[in-house]
């Protein structure tokens, strides 16, 4: 469910929204193994997770041509089923004591609006807290392959973009776009280690020391520039750099 409240006038537009929704999920496994043959084979308890959220927000515009806009959302998600069954492949098994993540997200922006130049300048802020980490992969230390996961992990994603786009002379354009970000973990979450092929628990709730890690696969900031010239019959040749950091 989904209601929404828009208010405007002449210099400002304002709006507010709520959600309410329910997510549930289950695993259904259709072959039974031999090492788990009383909890591979057929549905396994549902998974219910109510969730809500609230948003707001407002434009303020200086002119036709410049305004303001900042938003700002406080909401729950419910864990993916990726990450709350342990060993999806094998068993119906689920992390336990799951709740919902709780995520608080803003942002403010800048628009300029001409014929020869558009501009866009903004900063973000998200916090994500209480996700579940959950991995698979062959693990050397304990010679095994095995189930990673942590609880309460916290995210923390914050920064500044830009966008611009002119028209430099005639059919030549160039584009800037620059993002500085820091993308870090925010919390000391506990880990629990499963060996796959017998569930065995080795490690149980250890604490996990990366608060103020940078989180990884993705690059903490980056900019591109570009020229592109467009024809007269509806040809146009153009070129990017681009260059990522952190």
């Amino acid at each position: 469910g989904f209601a929404q409240i828009n208010y405007e006038l002449n210099k400002v537009d304002i709006y507010g929204a709520v959600e309410l929704s329910n997510k549930h999920f289950y695993r259904e496994g259709l072959y039974q193994t031999g090492i788990f043959p009383d909890n591979s084979l057929g549905k396994s308890e549902q998974n219910n997770f109510v969730n809500y959220a609230v948003k707001g927000g407002l434009t303020y515009k200086i002119s036709g041509r410049q305004y303001i806009t900042a938003n700002a959302s406080y909401l729950t998600e419910a864990p993916t089923s990726r990450s709350a069954f342990i060993s999806p492949r094998t068993r119906n098994v689920t992390v336990d004591d799951m709740e919902n993540e709780i995520i608080y997200t803003g942002d403010l922006n800048y628009f300029l609006r001409f014929s020869k130049i558009k501009m866009r300048l903004s900063y973000y802020y998200t916090q994500r807290n209480n996700a579940i980490w959950s991995r698979s992969f062959y693990h050397d230390e304990y010679n095994s392959f095995v189930n990673y996961v942590m609880k309460g992990v916290d995210y923390l994603h914050h920064g500044f973009e830009l966008g611009l786009d002119a028209n430099v002379w005639k059919g030549l354009s160039a584009n800037v776009v620059v993002g500085m970000g820091q993308h870090l973990y925010n919390s000391r979450p506990t880990a629990s280690v499963f060996v796959d092929n017998s569930a065995e628990k080795i490690v149980s709730d250890e604490t996990v020391y990366i608060k103020n890690y940078k989180i990884g696969g993705m690059p903490q900031s980056a900019a591109s520039f570009g020229l592109k010239y467009s024809g007269k019959k509806y040809w146009f040749a153009g070129a990017n750099v681009n260059y990522f950091m952190d």
